[in-house]
Order: C-alpha cells, then structure tokens, then sequence
C-alpha cells in the first residue's frame, strides 16, 4: 500500500513477511521499515474490516505516540513497534468493560517478556509495564471502538524498548526509562518477542471486554507495582493504591479517610515525599 510517509518492506529480521506471517498464525502482516504510526494504519484496516490478529509492524515511527498523544521516540531498530487488530466480545447481558483491555495487553507484553527475555515484568496502571527498578520498558496504546459498522474493533499498540543503551534515552527519561538489554547485559531477539508478543495478546484478548476473573486477577495482583504505594491522580494527591478492580478500575483508598474509590482515568505517579506499606513483594 503507498500510505504516506511508510516504507513498506519485504524482509524482516533477514526473513520474508510471509515466514513471520505463517510462523506467528495471523491472517495479515504489514512490514515497514519507517511508517508514521503502526496504530495509524492497523486503525485504517480495521475500519476497513481487517480480521482480528492482523498486525503492523516498523522498525521506526516519525509519529509515534502514547497514552494522552505524548510522544513516543526511539531509534531505528533498537525498539519492537507493532499493532494488533483486536475485535473483542462484549457481555450478551451487562455493561462492556473497555477498561480491561490495556491491561490484558500489558500483561500478555509482560509474560511475553519474561517468556523471552528471562526477567519479571511488572505492571503499572493502566498501561505500562516495568522491571524491578522501576524503568518503564514498554508502553500500550489501545484505541478503536466497540460495536459499529464493522463489529467493533480495538487496536492494541505495543511499543517495547529492547535493545537501547543509556544513550538512546533523553536527559528526562533518566532513569525512568530502560531497555531489556540494559536490563538483561545481553541482546533479546526482537523476532522472538515480537511472536511470543502476539500469541500472548490474541490469547488473553480472547477474554473480551468482560469483567477480569479470579485468576486473571490474581496475575495483575502479583504484578501490580503501585499497589500499597501513595500515588497522585493527575497531579493531585489522592490516596494509597490499593490493586485494580475487575472492570479495570484502580481501586485507591483515599488519603482523609476510609474509602476506596474507583480511578478509571487519568495520570498516575509515585507521591514524593510519602511511603506506604506494600502488600507482597515489588516486582
């Protein structure tokens, strides 16, 4: 396809597109080596009836982005950049929970990282995932719609540092961003995680826009690294975390007083100058 400001490509990791296509079992792959926003154009395809599981993958993005439109920069090849077409299934009977979605994909990109890259991936409401010190090491951006002319239909962005050294991260990220090579001290196939990334994403997808379980729960439990922590809610002071709900609500205990609220939006950060008790160990 000639989109605009995409250089499509045929070979990937010193293989075809149809080897990844076949060995991953997804009914569509684009490959580019430069394209403005992989969401961008599996968006486009999912409007345009793309069957669930198709993905678009770069090795670079000039307008990649995050949750709230931040940007999202890194350089050629040292990150995996891909999306994955998602059409979820909503309740016969009772509400929809959207909510759910970001974090079954942050955790199918947190098991898949430690499938591949040998180390424990935690999970920060409602879309990142980090490691041990804190370093943020992948993102996700889930946008699209439930119902609609074409079924409904969500597209998961997945954005994983892999391979950048302290000098691939702005001054600002110091410290707050990590690769799974720093991480590691050695080098992850982005080919092996970008196919253990999307069995992972099409397996726990498969739950749908439904309420999270037992045991899906239990995993984002272990994993949940802001609960027990005081926290802010888009800059304001609100309380200690206190684990996610089964809509995909944070569930946070407010700072004067007893009750636990439901967060459904906004940005979370670390409180400075507060500790809090946490139940279970840090991942």
């Amino acid at each position: 396809m000639g989109r605009e400001g995409t250089t499509p490509i045929e070979v990937w990791e010193g293989w075809p597109r149809e080897h990844w296509r076949a060995l991953w079992g997804v009914p569509v792959l684009e490959l580019y080596g430069v394209a403005p926003s992989t969401n961008d154009i599996a968006r486009e395809l999912a409007e345009a009836g793309a069957p669930e599981g198709t993905v678009v993958l770069a090795d670079h993005q000039t307008a990649g982005r995050g949750r709230g439109g931040r940007p999202w920069v890194t350089p050629p090849g040292r990150a995996l950049l891909l999306s994955i077409v998602l059409r979820p299934s909503v309740p016969a009977e009772g509400e929809a929970t959207p909510g759910v979605l970001p974090l079954l994909v942050g955790l199918a990109v947190a098991r898949a990282i430690g499938r591949i890259a040998r180390i424990r991936a935690g999970i920060k409401w409602p879309n990142d995932v980090v490691l041990a010190d804190g370093g943020k090491v992948a993102g996700i951006l889930c946008e699209g719609v439930l119902g609609g002319r074409t079924g409904g239909y969500v597209v998961a962005g997945i954005g994983i540092n892999v391979a950048q050294t302290r000098a691939d991260f702005p001054p600002d990220l110091d410290g707050r961003a990590t690769s799974l090579r720093l991480a590691t001290d050695r080098n992850v196939s982005r080919a092996a995680l970008a196919g253990r990334v999307v069995a992972e994403v099409l397996r726990l997808a498969a739950h749908g826009a439904r309420p999270l379980g037992r045991a899906l729960l239990a995993d984002l439990r272990r994993r949940d690294v802001l609960r027990g922590r005081a926290i802010t809610v888009d800059g304001e002071r609100r309380g200690t975390a206190q684990g996610i709900a089964a809509d995909g609500s944070l569930l946070v205990r407010e700072e004067h007083g007893s009750s636990v609220v439901l967060v459904r939006s906004g940005t979370i950060r670390l409180a400075e100058g507060r500790s809090s008790t946490r139940e279970g160990a840090r991942t």
